[in-house]
């Protein structure tokens, strides 16, 4: 019985085992440990490899332990277990340091990305309230030589324990806090998902002040594997390719829209030529990007796409065979992954329940259940409404068919237009303002409508543009910006 009555007429199915690249490990024994044991582990047993690369050098197993011990004490100095401790990381091999050493000491890390507009980043950190907050320029000393023992976890593996933050519908962005558990069962399925092992090279090209990319760049550090530390943002296309290609890399997770601008660009081809698994899509991933990819990569390649939310993790994912073929412009996100159980409503909206899910959202420095509905079941367990309509296919297969709500997912990033609807009316003579998505063939694109009677139509849109780009992340700004003298009512 879930804790919502109005959700009490679901019927609840359990997914079998999807296929994967390699399968290895058992979940029970890898989500239930502290954070810092599995790096333990791959450090004793590759000391000497190389741990992590970013653009300025490299380091070994031996010295990451190192690092992040060192920064788990002197943060464990700085506030008491349980608090939040915002880490506003920069992408670089003391920034991962620093975010992991945060876990480590079981303070609830609050991730912020240095890179985010400086007005963006002062509403989370006004939202968040922690305890204490890293900076970039905190990060060397808090690495440093001579710092207190990394304290022993004391933390449970359910409670609160990373902060993300994503667009929200009240005009701010909204915290999101995912447990131990959830946070280490996404490592181990990216290590249980992919084989990954000691050989691998593994790039992401998102931030690591996200939930999502932080478990992948956990996974490869647990798995022995080389992680490579970059964005698309600070290295250009070019720069990373030039990554790739020198450091042989095997694993990459990009986007559709990064890798459209990645794989016509001069050396992309012995770029992709060492890769082994190809991880992109979100909640679509075109036909079209499917055939790029395959004329890109070795044959050997696995190439995945997903279905997944800040929420809830990746809740259906695939290996899309060679010789698939469908006559819809998109692909089907994948087969549901075991260990957890889903519904759908009326309307074809996915609702999911596991332990795995958001243990809640973060508001005014304290978590709260939000949208994520306690289970009666088993209290470990949550019960989250995605909002999105789905196709669960006779094949076992989820084909993703857009929002439910007023939400927009764009390259699966999931976007409240009220965050840039507000932003947009703060802008001096701006009376109210629109945020759609519209289509371009098969690609959406946002579009922004501002009602300003009386004012220049091309001065607005410079001012609402420069705006945007100071306030918003460059997910959320408009592709095309539109100014009217006002909008057309009902009566009513």
């Amino acid at each position: 019985m879930s804790g919502d009555d109005s959700l009490a007429h679901l019927q609840w199915f359990e997914p079998g085992s999807p296929p994967r690249v390699s399968g290895a490990g058992v979940v029970s024994d890898f989500a239930e440990q502290p954070l810092i044991e599995p790096i333990r582990h791959a450090a004793a047993l590759h000391p000497d490899a190389i741990a992590a690369v970013d653009r300025t050098g490299r380091v070994s197993y031996r010295t990451m332990l190192a690092m992040i011990e060192r920064a788990a004490g002197r943060i464990a100095t700085i506030a008491p277990a349980g608090a939040a401790v915002a880490v506003v990381a920069p992408e670089t091999i003391a920034g991962l340091a620093a975010i992991l050493g945060c876990l480590a000491s079981e303070r609830i890390c609050v991730l912020v990305d240095p890179a985010l507009p400086a007005e963006r980043r002062a509403a989370i950190l006004r939202d968040a309230m922690p305890r204490a907050t890293i900076q970039p320029e905190d990060v060397p000393a808090l690495i440093a030589e001579g710092a207190p023992p990394c304290p022993v976890a004391a933390g449970g593996p359910d409670t609160p324990f990373v902060v993300g933050y994503t667009s929200g519908s009240t005009g701010r962005p909204k915290g999101i806090a995912a447990s131990r558990y959830a946070l280490l069962y996404r490592a181990w399925a990216c290590i249980d998902g992919w084989g990954m092992g000691p050989d691998d090279v593994l790039l992401t090209y998102n931030s690591m002040s996200t939930i999502s990319s932080l478990s992948r760049r956990l996974a490869g550090l647990c798995a022995g594997a080389r992680v490579l530390i970059g964005t698309l943002k600070d290295d250009g296309p070019a720069g990373l390719l030039s990554r790739m290609r020198r450091e042989a890399c095997t694993i990459l997770v990009v986007g559709p829209s990064a890798l459209r601008s990645l794989q016509h660009l001069p050396g992309a081809h012995e770029a992709f030529s060492t890769l082994r698994v190809l991880r992109s899509g979100g909640s679509v991933f075109l036909a079209s990007d499917l055939a790029s990819a395959r004329a890109l990569v070795p044959a050997t390649c696995a190439i995945e796409t997903n279905y997944s939310s800040t929420e809830t993790g990746v809740v259906a994912d695939w290996v899309v065979p060679a010789d698939f073929s469908d006559e819809s412009p998109s692909l089907p996100s994948g087969y549901l992954r075991e260990g957890q159980s889903c519904a759908l409503t009326e309307d074809g909206v996915l609702v999911v329940r596991s332990r795995r899910i958001a243990v809640g959202e973060w508001q005014d420095g304290r978590c709260v259940p939000g949208r994520m509905l306690p289970d009666r079941a088993d209290p470990r367990q949550r019960i989250f409404h995605t909002g999105d309509r789905v196709l669960l296919g006779e094949d076992g297969l989820l084909r993703f068919l857009g929002r439910g709500d007023d939400r927009i997912k764009i390259n699966g990033v999931r976007i409240e237009p009220a965050e840039i609807e507000a932003a947009m009316r703060r802008e001096p003579g701006v009376e109210d303002s629109v945020v759609t998505v519209r289509h371009r063939g098969t690609r959406p694109m946002l579009i922004g409508y501002a009602a300003a009677p009386g004012l220049d139509a091309a001065g607005l849109r410079k001012a609402l543009s420069a705006r945007l780009r100071a306030e918003l992340p460059s997910a959320m700004q408009p592709s095309r910006l539109v100014v009217v003298e006002s909008f057309p009512r009902l009566t009513s």
